[in-house]
Order: structure tokens, then C-alpha cells, then sequence
């Protein structure tokens, strides 16, 4: 349910919303009032418990970042005011960096097509590239690949050019190999 804060906020919105409806039933005339008093509650446009949760996660956020010396605050008359510290540069500056050299992947949906041969998928993806080896799962799991083991996939499935195509403009071809099994050997007993 939350916090006892957060509780305590839902119940007082409820009441003003009850409270805003009966308002809006005795301020009209007599036909309005009973077409309104026969509807539900519409409720407010703002949930306060929720823009409760919103600002502690801020404040738990700016208070991470003050811990980890990013971030320091000064005070003024009218508050506080927050700036960034050399250390917290250096971090923004490292972020960017990787943000920089980081491809947006393409989603990882291709259409499903079977296929009589059996497929196996090996891969070996550097750590520095985990986004890529994730997608990478990701896409070989939408395609209905099965996984063995953490890096090899199989299954009864064809692998779609655009996949092939995928693998090469983000740079993963090198570590991926693709084998099509033509006798199953001990592999019919569980395929």
C-alpha cells in the first residue's frame, strides 16, 4: 500500500474530491443536481500520493548525488540552491563519453518464420559491448530461439536478412556464429 504518508494523502483526496462532487450537486439547480448526483466521482486531474512518490524519488536522488559528492548545496535567503562540484564534471564529462560512442539499437522484434533445419546461434560479445549482447538475446528470443546457455541459442527457425543486416551495421557479426545442423544426431532426442 505504500507509506503511511502516501495513505494518508489518497484518503484526503478522496475526501475532497467527495467533497468537490456534493459542491457541484447543491451549487446547481434542481435538474442538474440530480443528473450529477447520479454519476460517480470524476475525481481530480492530480494524484497527490503520486506526486508525493515523484518528489521523494527527487529528493532521494538529489540526496545520492550530494552523498557521492557530485552535487553540493548552498544556502541562500530563499532556499537552497544547488551546484555542480568538480567531481561531478568529471562524472558528466564520463557520461557523455559513453553516451557519445553508444549506438541506439534497433528493436529487437523480427518476424518468426520455421524452418525444418535446426539453428544454432554461439556468440561471444565483449563485456564493454553488454547493451549490444542483450539486444542480441533479446532479438534471438523474439525470433523463438531457445537458449542452451547464456551466449548459445537454437531452434527450428530461419534467421531474417534484416537480422543478418542488424548484426553487421552494429558491429556484432564478428562474434556471432550462426550453424545449420543437417543431421541431428543426439540432438533429435531433445529437438
Amino acid at each position: 500500500m505504500g507509506t503511511i504518508t502516501e495513505r494518508i494523502l489518497e484518503v484526503l483526496q478522496m475526501q475532497a474530491e467527495v467533497a468537490v462532487h456534493l459542491f457541484e450537486i447543491f451549487a446547481t439547480d434542481r435538474a442538474t443536481s440530480y443528473q450529477r448526483a447520479r454519476r460517480p466521482v470524476q475525481g481530480f486531474k492530480t494524484n497527490w500520493a503520486q506526486q508525493y512518490r515523484t518528489r521523494q524519488a527527487f529528493h532521494a536522488l538529489l540526496n545520492k548525488l550530494k552523498r557521492g559528492g557530485f552535487i553540493a548545496q548552498r544556502e541562500k535567503r530563499k532556499g537552497a540552491l544547488w551546484h555542480i562540484t568538480p567531481s561531478g564534471a568529471r562524472r558528466l564529462a564520463r557520461i557523455k563519453e559513453k553516451s557519445v560512442g553508444s549506438v541506439a539499437l534497433p528493436p529487437p522484434h523480427y518476424t518468426q518464420e520455421g524452418n525444418k533445419t535446426i539453428v544454432i546461434i554461439a556468440f561471444d560479445v565483449p563485456e564493454k559491448e553488454r547493451r549490444k549482447r542483450q539486444w542480441l538475446r533479446d532479438a534471438l528470443h523474439s525470433l523463438g530461439f531457445e537458449k542452451v546457455q547464456q551466449s548459445v541459442w537454437i531452434g527450428k527457425r530461419s534467421i531474417p536478412a534484416e537480422f543478418v543486416r542488424d548484426l553487421k551495421e552494429y558491429s556484432l557479426l564478428p562474434y556471432v556464429q550462426i550453424f545449420a545442423v543437417s543431421s541431428g544426431g543426439t540432438l533429435k532426442q531433445t529437438y
